[in-house]
């Protein structure tokens, strides 16, 4: 599974820093090789200082990561609750700090997404 495996990373999403814009990559060299080359065209620069901080929290941050876990079940076990009482079905989430609720049965049958927003 290594071999044909690759992790994307995201200090937006790790760290709850939706602006910064810096991500990482990590696999076998065979197929980093060809991301590398369409990557260098498809991204922005990003501010060094930037980069510095996001290196050192994946290096020396390890009491970040060691609460984020309960810190994010205790969130997600606080909102499913609330979204069943207004009448919403809701997945189980297991392994991401994600809930999916249906919306269905709080829509009128000939609305849509939007509308529903609206």
């Amino acid at each position: 599974m290594a071999q044909r495996t690759i992790r994307l990373g995201s200090a937006g999403k790790t760290f709850s820093f939706t602006a910064w814009k810096v991500g990482w990559m990590t696999g076998p060299a065979h197929l980093l090789g060809p991301i590398i080359k369409a990557h260098q065209f498809l991204v922005f620069t990003v501010a060094s200082n930037l980069q510095h901080a996001v290196a050192y929290g994946l290096d020396e941050a390890d009491w970040f990561y060691k609460g984020l876990g309960l810190e994010l079940q205790a969130k997600r076990q606080r909102l499913e609750p609330r979204l069943e009482a207004l009448g919403l079905s809701v997945l189980p989430a297991q392994g991401t700090y994600f809930l999916t609720a249906d919306m269905r049965s709080i829509m009128k049958p000939e609305d849509d997404d939007v509308a529903l927003c609206k």
